[in-house]
């Protein structure tokens, strides 16, 4: 999986998900951070490009009102990171900055400032 997106580093991409649960973590500042959890990412052509990925808790994840096993597509920037400092451990890659989020069956695409 990571040789296929270590070809789309940088790129914007569209990619389908299946939603598994809801997360907190520590944000800025110790504050809670709501995060959401997704499995089974794939891209246009069907191929599985990440196992999981979560994303923190916007207003367009929100607004979807996601129950466990839904799927939902997106658009996102694929990105390559450093899993630890120790240079063994090599390079990773991960999905940033997920817009254009609906759920599959849905064809109403909520926009990034909605209600704004």
């Amino acid at each position: 999986m990571a040789e296929r997106l270590a070809e789309c580093e940088g790129r914007r991409m569209k990619f389908t998900a299946k939603f598994v649960r809801w997360g907190v973590r520590t944000g800025y500042q110790g504050a809670p951070l709501t995060t959401a959890l997704f499995c089974e990412v794939h891209d246009q052509a069907k191929e599985c490009m990440l196992e999981q990925v979560w994303f923190a808790v916007g207003r367009q994840i929100q607004a979807l009102r996601l129950q466990r096993g839904d799927r939902v597509s997106f658009t996102a920037r694929v990105v390559r990171y450093r899993k630890d400092s120790q240079p063994e451990r090599g390079v990773e890659y991960c999905l940033k900055r997920p817009t254009q989020m609906h759920k599959a069956n849905s064809d109403r695409v909520l926009p990034l400032f909605a209600g704004v």
